[in-house]
């Protein structure tokens, strides 16, 4: 998930809400629009005003950040099973044994990495013992 897009978008949004206020004061339109009663330009407001919108969107913005960087890292676990090795897939019922595919399965599906299979040593003792112990 690319993070840049969503937080461009809302420091964004945080600077034009800065910037309408600023043009609020500067060309008074409340008055314009609706006929409201004249306001003096007060530099002193606008500034304040930008300022704290401009630091609750930073407080806003970080806050999306992390949020959103905790769900990047949950997206990217894989329930796997842990007898079988088996993948679930996306979105899958857990309980329909159709939901659950082989590691080589999804990860070439996902990649198109190919597999080559073989066994490790503590693997092949286990498994092939005899014959392992009768090849030394």
């Amino acid at each position: 998930m690319n993070l840049l897009p969503i937080l461009i978008i809302e420091i964004g949004g945080f600077v034009v809400v800065a910037v309408a206020i600023w043009l609020d004061e500067l060309f008074n339109v409340p008055h314009r629009l609706f006929g409201a009663p004249l306001s003096n330009f007060n530099l002193h407001e606008a500034g304040f005003e930008s300022l704290a919108v401009l630091l609750l969107g930073a407080v806003v913005t970080l806050i999306t950040w992390r949020l959103m960087k905790r769900i990047s890292q949950l997206e990217e676990l894989l329930p796997i099973c842990m007898f079988c090795k088996r993948i679930r897939k996306p979105d899958a019922d857990p309980y329909e044994q159709a939901s659950w595919e082989p590691v080589e399965q999804y990860i070439n599906e996902r990649t198109g990495a190919r597999f080559s299979h073989g066994f490790c040593p503590e693997c092949g003792m286990k498994h092939y013992g005899e014959v392992m112990r009768d090849d030394k």
